[in-house]
């Protein structure tokens, strides 16, 4: 395994998730911050947080396999088709966001409908209807990183991610409290704070980047009009892991709608395992994103022994990290367990939970180095393909037989599901290990032929 790619990988990969736990905090300062409001504050927070990452991820999908493409671009000495790329992509990301818009100005209705509280439903609608106001700065903070992290600036987003926490913790406690002269504003003022954030971090990294001589050439801010070829190549490479990011989320959350039915001892534990386990994930998904910026980079340059190289220390990187954080999760369970919650009932069963959360953090590092790897070849179609069959078709349909009726053993509750939850990585997996196979052979044979 090559060093240089090794410390290349890591160089990009560490502050890529430190920045993920960056992004991960706000949301649990909001959380906290609208904890200590009222029960109905934090549920409306929380709700309004879910429905606001997900559906966003609609949005901010499509901004995502471009980091290879823009990796290869820079590594080509072809920086002047970076921005008409970004360009075309906003646009799609644009449309994208105004059904999203309607939506969130609907979404009391929709909630209410739904049978949510009346009070948390009224609360959530206001906490997104001062998101909608975010969403052009939320965009550009995005496809700003992205280009700062396709060029290996990944450090950049990193650090005005943590000027973001910084910001954001005295812009919560002042609209939620009522602070400084501001009106209390509870949960809602959660929203504005986080509208206001994403301003401020967009404009600093905007200004960083028309300050900074690394960037003079690309022109990013020169805007590009729409290009109906422009967009349809955006709209390809982006709409499936757009699709595939928000069906993921959504699985997750129909998990846990159903790990609710068998009462809250059953869910909290069941909380305790999917949280750690997302949390130790961040790292895998941030190498997976390294990775496929370095292959993106070998693939602009036709180095495809140099992509193959990058593949090998991806996945080689990967796996040995996480069989160390899956050895610990076992042996440190109990421990695990007492930092969310001291209820003996809840241990016991977070504890096995933990065991099958192990198993997760495996099959799920290598889901992320192989859609890494996928994502560096522009093969996003099939990272779309995999998410729809192994999610819907598989996981979550083998999780309620199991969890729910006697068809294949007895009815195994909320272990049924999280045996359905460990089959969708494992599933999503063993189909893109095959395409990628195939892909790499099918550049074997063209070196071949060449030589």
């Amino acid at each position: 395994m090559s060093k240089n790619k090794f410390y290349e990988l890591q160089g990009l990969a560490i502050p890529l998730a430190l920045g993920s736990l960056a992004a991960n905090s706000m949301g649990f300062i909001d959380a906290t911050m609208a904890g200590n409001v009222s029960a109905v504050d934090l549920a409306a927070v929380s709700l309004a947080g879910s429905l606001w990452f997900s559906i966003m991820m609609l949005c901010y999908g499509v901004f995502i396999p471009l980091s290879p493409v823009i990796s290869g671009l820079n590594k080509s000495n072809q920086r002047n088709q970076i921005a008409p790329k970004i360009h075309n992509s906003i646009y799609v990301s644009i449309l994208n966001a105004i059904p999203i818009v309607i939506l969130y100005l609907n979404i009391e209705s929709i909630l209410i409908a739904a049978n949510v509280e009346r009070e948390v439903a009224s609360k959530t609608a206001e906490y997104l209807f001062y998101m909608i106001f975010a969403i052009p700065a939320y965009l550009c903070w995005g496809i700003l990183k992205i280009l700062c992290d396709s060029l290996s600036l990944t450090k950049i987003g990193m650090i005005v991610g943590y000027i973001g926490v910084i910001i954001n913790v005295p812009l919560n406690y002042a609209f939620v409290n009522g602070e400084f002269g501001l009106p209390a504003m509870g949960g809602a003022g959660c929203g504005l704070a986080t509208a206001i954030l994403y301003w401020a971090i967009s404009m600093i990294i905007a200004l960083y980047i028309m300050t900074s001589k690394k960037f003079k050439d690309i022109n990013v801010f020169k805007v590009t009009p729409p290009n109906i070829e422009g967009m349809k190549f955006a709209f390809n490479l982006g709409m499936p892991i757009s699709i595939a990011l928000f069906l993921d989320l959504l699985a997750f959350g129909v998990i846990s709608i159903l790990a609710a039915g068998y009462g809250a001892v059953s869910l909290a534990a069941h909380q305790v395992a999917l949280n750690s386990a997302m949390l130790i994930c961040m790292v895998p998904m941030a190498l997976g994103n390294a990775t496929s910026i370095l292959v993106g980079g070998c693939v602009g340059v036709d180095d495809f022994a140099g992509a193959k190289e990058s593949i090998k220390v991806g996945l080689v990187t990967t796996l040995l990290l996480i069989i160390v954080t899956s050895g610990l999760t076992v042996i440190f369970r109990e421990h695990i367990g007492l930092i969310y919650s001291n209820d003996s009932t809840v241990l016991k069963t977070s504890s096995f939970l933990l065991i099958l959360g192990a198993l997760y953090q495996l099959f799920s590092a290598l889901n992320h180095a192989l859609r890494g790897a996928l994502q560096g070849f522009g093969e996003t179609k099939v990272i779309m393909k995999t998410s729809i069959l192994s999610s819907w078709l598989v996981g979550l349909p083998l999780g309620y037989v199991l969890a729910n009726t006697n068809l294949i053993v007895d009815a195994m509750g909320i272990y049924g599901l999280w045996v359905g939850l460990l089959s969708i990585p494992l599933v999503a997996s063993s189909m893109m290990v095959l395409k990628l196979r195939h892909k790499l052979a099918g550049y074997d044979s063209q070196l071949q032929f060449e030589s």
